[in-house]
């Protein structure tokens, strides 16, 4: 399973894993972290679940992780056990959180059919897109209007494994006020998965 995106004291975010062993065999489950735009795995956490048991993983507790961590990781068991999980990821100051269900399956082109940059509510939009291969995945990324007309577009390369955060507010060629969508392809046929965040900071 794969789950993009992650933080660590990242402007006050932090992320905790529940993962449930669903199988009828004890499993030591293993999260690989990686630190967004690297290739390589930075830090390791895990543990042993019996059958039908959950444990959460927290990054804050995960001490090779850097602060101002954002990243993906990897889920696996060591005997190939069903797995389940949800990421929560948590700003206690704000009192605010946001969760996702673990992914398990990719596609060479992803498509977010409502993306904001400082829209009304003051809510942008970022687009976090994990590579679910062992090979780079060079992507195009396009950025269309409501309307169906493409406005922005640029290519970027996902190292094996890892993650890139497309962030609406930094794309200079979208102005304030905007809604459409975002259009992310594999142009190799590597296959990508992606969560997507839509946030208003008061």
């Amino acid at each position: 399973m794969r789950a993009p995106p992650l933080m660590k004291a990242h402007n006050g975010w932090d992320t905790g894993i529940q993962v449930q062993n669903v199988g009828q065999q004890p499993t030591n489950v293993r999260i690989d972290y990686t630190a967004s735009g690297a290739p390589n795995v930075i830090a390791t956490d895990q543990g042993t679940l019996q059958p039908g048991e959950s444990r959460t993983f927290y990054t804050p507790e995960v001490q090779a992780l850097p602060f101002d961590f954002v990243g993906s990781a990897i889920i696996t068991s060591d005997n190939n056990q069903p797995l389940v999980a949800i990421v929560n990821e948590t700003k206690y100051q704000l009192g605010t959180a946001m969760t996702y269900t673990a992914l398990t399956n990719g596609a060479t082109t992803l498509i977010a059919p409502l993306a904001y940059k400082a829209a009304e509510g003051g809510y942008s939009t970022g687009v976090q897109v994990q590579n679910l291969s062992n090979q780079p995945a060079p992507v195009a990324v396009t950025i269309f209007t409501e309307r169906g007309e493409p406005i922005s577009g640029f290519n970027d390369q996902i190292a094996p494994n890892g993650s890139a955060t497309y962030y609406l507010p930094v794309v200079q060629q979208v102005g304030p006020n905007f809604r459409g969508a975002v259009v992310v392809q594999s142009t190799n046929g590597q296959p990508l998965a992606a969560v997507i965040n839509g946030v208003a900071y008061r």
